[in-house]
């Protein structure tokens, strides 16, 4: 069903105008001053998995709110990597 939605999309609005990639990163400051001591982000799954959806939603937040301009649909995909950091993939189709 997604990727029928997809497709729709992308017949609609044509060609996607941008193409963003956000990966997680064990270093960010929400996830080292959470984790105990000698634990890694590797550790703590939930943590990072937490931390990574909400910069995901401020990031599909300023999107929405036409920070790269208006915005006639998009696309996204979130995949996880061997160590467990997880990325997104993000297709935006403007006006």
């Amino acid at each position: 069903q997604m990727l029928q939605d997809s497709l729709v999309i992308c017949h609609v609005c044509l060609k996607p105008d941008l193409f963003l990639m956000m990966t997680a990163n064990g270093s960010w400051p929400e996830i080292t001053e959470n984790l105990l001591q000698g634990q890694s982000a590797v550790d703590r799954p939930d943590l990072v998995a937490y931390v990574f959806y909400q910069k995901q939603q401020a990031l599909l937040k300023k999107v929405h709110a036409g920070y790269y301009g208006k915005v006639a649909g998009l696309v996204y995909t979130i995949e996880y990597q061997k160590r467990g950091l997880s990325h997104m993939h993000l297709l935006i189709f403007l006006e």
